[in-house]
């Protein structure tokens, strides 16, 4: 018999996305026990999170790979929806861990950010870039989504720390929100169109 591809599979941004839904269920269901699984799985040495994990082994589904990191995002909606802080304290190391992880990992020379391959950044079939390109460096792309991904985690990471009362971690995280929307502002956004794109970079492989 043959498996098709991602069945039981556990993928990363598909469980952030469960959980707007869930997030209106009234407790009946929750879709946060596959992120606290995501979490639990995470690398500790460096923050990495894959995009998917096999079910029954634990192992990365698709090694050295990530996925949008939404999860800051869908920790911070589900506190507006529910009023409960509680996790905050808990999810903070693995979701401060995974924005370290891009920052360290998948920036280029020239300070923007990049997917190994367009089916990383959920767009599997988009000709962005080449699928799977030349050693899952994303070609010469600097992907838009995945800076404006980035500078969100910033952004409800550092209004975590402030609602736990960590104003030094608020303001990092506040500052680092700043500086990526800047470097959106600068590289991906065309006057012309009216428009953000993504941004090919020359030495981008640097």
């Amino acid at each position: 018999l043959t498996c098709m591809p991602g069945v039981n599979v556990i993928w990363q941004w598909d469980s952030c996305i469960m959980t707007f839904i869930t997030n209106y269920a009234n407790g009946t269901i929750s879709a946060f026990n596959n992120l606290d699984n995501i979490y639990r799985l995470r690398r500790e040495s460096d923050g990495f999170m894959a995009m998917a994990y096999e079910i029954d082994t634990e192992d990365e589904a698709y090694p050295g790979r990530i996925n949008p990191p939404l999860m800051a995002w869908a920790e911070w909606e589900h506190y507006l929806v529910s009023g409960d802080s509680s996790r905050f304290l808990n999810v903070l190391p693995a979701l401060e861990g995974c924005f370290s992880f891009i920052e360290n990992n998948r920036r280029r020379s020239c300070g923007l950010y990049w997917y190994e391959d367009s089916g990383s950044s959920g767009m599997d079939n988009s000709p962005r870039s080449g699928y799977a390109s030349e050693s899952l460096l994303g070609s010469d792309v600097c992907f838009i989504d995945l800076a404006c991904q980035q500078a969100m985690s910033a952004k409800y990471i550092g209004l975590m720390h402030e609602k736990l009362g960590n104003m030094q971690k608020a303001e990092f995280y506040a500052s680092e929100y700043e500086r990526i929307k800047d470097l959106i502002n600068e590289y991906h956004w065309c006057e012309k169109t009216g428009f953000y794109y993504d941004f090919f970079c020359r030495h981008a492989k640097e």
